[in-house]
């Protein structure tokens, strides 16, 4: 499924990927740290930024065949393959 599905379109995934990692940053990147003497954004963060993400990345309202990385993504989840983090 990867074969097939992914890495015809690996070049727009990693795009996309870095594209949500910015965005991420953008949204989460002024919040102040958790907990006290937690290092500021974004040490310790990895589980927060990647459920952002993952969850922009799955959200059924961007599968736009327009953009290839979601499309092929939204295809192997169909075909049977899973996506579980990033």
């Amino acid at each position: 499924l990867t074969r097939r599905h992914i890495l015809p379109a690996v070049d727009d995934v990693l795009a996309d990927l870095f594209a949500l990692r910015a965005e991420a940053d953008a949204v989460l990147g002024g919040r102040p740290p958790l907990a006290p003497g937690q290092e500021p954004y974004p040490l310790g963060c990895c589980k927060i930024i990647g459920d952002f993400a993952l969850r922009r990345f799955l959200a059924p309202q961007q599968v736009d065949s327009s953009r290839p990385a979601l499309a092929a993504v939204a295809a192997f989840r169909r075909a049977g393959g899973i996506v579980k983090g990033l």
